[in-house]
């Protein structure tokens, strides 16, 4: 659908068909109307405790010694990590529910390996499943077949097939319950294999590198309908599927924007079922409710310190949206990042509810040891401000998750009376008590940054803001991100270890700020993180 806004004030609603349910929600708080929304779509999923530290990956390793380096330089350098990743590189031929056992050999040992020192692992799978493979010799497509799990073409038995990394594949349909038990069944075949914590559902829109099929689409009106939206290749079936395609609920005309709903569901119920702990998912495709099953990050950006900007509305929006488990790629997947841009990028990821640095393939290096000494140990600040705040991060999801709170907003959710909080998209606030006022501005040394009229104290300081109300410029070196803390707060931290598992019994502090009239509160919620 395209909406208008228009000057009356009104919203135009121009769609494709459908029925449209029109919900008003009434607050009168702007939380109230958050709590209400989360009420329809459901509240977003309690993450495993594990997921909330730092995660590294990359699209490139391309062999496991290149992963065995990064790690051990990032263990030299004392940087604290939680969570290793690898993309479709790791894949035999590119295909999904498989490793390559020539440039990864010894994976299955290298995963119970990181998981012995404290250390998850996560890995990659797409929806599009190989549809060329010799018969008997690839399980997820042969069992696929065998229970009539894929999609199929418009008023046909015939599978449809697009074109993703392996070559033609077919699209498992996420609305057939068959396919859940077949999803779960081809995942725990090869979690026997290599023993994954969690699971990254990646090009689920679903995309594909052909638009339609591989066959093409019909000449009906669901793939020609009389209006098209603004979308990419201003058809439905741009670098996706035929609109016409069949699903067992109803046509891909339907569903396409639920497809990743669907899949994250399937996948948080299989992860649920192998396990027997809390999921950990993330997803590249989401929709209103996916939050409840799935972490997300916002795709594929660019190492520019634009891009980098364009994250912090990007996060808050999704927070509003109940996806609160949500982040950006730290650094930019795209294009070489410069040190200067990682440090400022590392600083402001910290304050991210999910904080993975990731870039693709043919771009340098950007694991945090692969820089200077210096920006290193800028980086390994910022790290440390992280991973002191655990338990209060741990604490925002429990909220999420019961209470129905964002774990991170803009400033007019705190201050809806301040005209000047309204526009501000470059300043966020985590939970109630904590302001971030990154530096976004290559080569810029302060940053323009406004101070609600209230009690504040510096983060690394303690030192109480004199300026309040009222833009001001803060002191910003490279070394330096601003972060604030409200009075009238208490705020859980603990000491940092190496990682969550290992610094899990670590001493817990309590940073007390308080109000004008001395008082301050906070919670704690603690549980086994699984």
């Amino acid at each position: 659908m395209d909406i208008d806004l228009q000057p009356l004030p009104a919203l135009t609603y121009t769609t494709i068909g459908g029925i449209i349910d029109l919900y008003i929600f009434t607050g009168p708080t702007v939380q109230n109307v958050i709590e209400q929304y989360w009420d329809i779509i459901g509240k977003p999923m309690m993450p495993p405790f594990w997921s909330l530290g730092f995660h590294l990956c990359r699209w490139g390793y391309n062999k496991i010694e290149n992963i065995v380096a990064s790690l051990e330089r990032m263990q030299k350098a004392d940087f604290p990590l939680d969570v290793q990743w690898t993309d479709i590189d790791a894949m035999s031929s590119l295909l999904d529910f498989t490793y390559d056992e020539k440039n990864f050999h010894g994976l299955p040992e290298f995963v119970r390996a990181l998981q012995a020192d404290g250390i998850h692992y996560v890995n990659i799978i797409d929806p599009g499943i190989s549809s060329t493979q010799t018969a008997g010799t690839y399980f997820p497509y042969d069992d696929g077949v065998k229970r009539g799990i894929f999609m199929r073409k418009f008023n046909s038995t015939e599978l449809i097939t697009g074109k993703v990394w392996p070559g033609k594949t077919a699209f498992p349909d996420f609305t057939n319950p068959n396919t859940v038990e077949w999803w779960t069944n081809v995942t725990e075949t090869f979690h026997d294999v290599v023993p994954f914590d969690g699971m990254w559902i990646d090009m689920n829109e679903p995309s594909s590198f052909v638009d339609g099929s591989t066959d093409g689409c019909t000449d009906n009106t669901l793939d020609n309908p009389p209006f098209v939206p603004h979308v990419h290749g201003d058809a439905l079936s741009a670098k996706t599927l035929c609109p016409s395609a069949q699903h067992y609920l109803s046509s891909h005309y339907n569903l396409h924007n639920m497809y990743g709903y669907f899949e994250a569901k399937a996948t948080n119920q299989a992860l649920k079922t192998i396990r027997k702990k809390r999921p950990f998912v993330l997803a590249r495709s989401t929709f209103a409710g996916s939050g409840q099953f799935t972490a997300h990050w916002t795709g594929d950006n660019q190492a520019t310190f634009d891009d980098m900007y364009f994250s912090i509305p990007a996060i808050l929006s999704f927070n509003m949206f109940g996806i609160t488990h949500v982040g950006a790629d730290i650094c930019g997947f795209i294009l070489d990042t410069t040190e200067e841009l990682c440090t400022r990028w590392m600083q402001l990821g910290a304050f991210y509810p999910f904080m993975r640095n990731h870039n693709a393939l043919g771009q340098r290096d950007q694991d945090p040891a692969s820089f200077s000494w210096e920006t290193q140990q800028i980086m390994k600040q910022a790290l440390i401000m992280r991973y002191s705040l655990i338990p209060f991060w741990y604490t925002l999801h429990h909220e999420a998750a019961m209470k129905s709170k964002t774990i991170v907003q803009p400033l007019f959710f705190e201050y809806p009376n301040d005209a000047n909080t309204y526009d501000i998209d470059e300043q966020f606030l985590v939970g109630r008590a904590i302001l971030v006022s990154p530096n976004l501005i290559s080569e810029s040394v302060t940053v323009h940054a406004y101070i609600p009229a209230d009690v504040w104290y510096e983060f690394q300081s303690g030192g109480r803001v004199k300026t309040v109300g009222q833009f001001t410029d803060l002191n910003a070196p490279l070394s330096k991100i601003n972060v604030h803390v409200r009075g009238g707060f208490i705020i859980p931290m603990q000491t940092p270890g190496a990682n969550l598992v290992l610094g899990r019994g670590n001493p817990f502090v309590l940073l007390v700020a308080q109000s004008q009239s001395g008082s301050a509160s906070g919670n704690l919620f603690w549980d086994d993180g699984s």
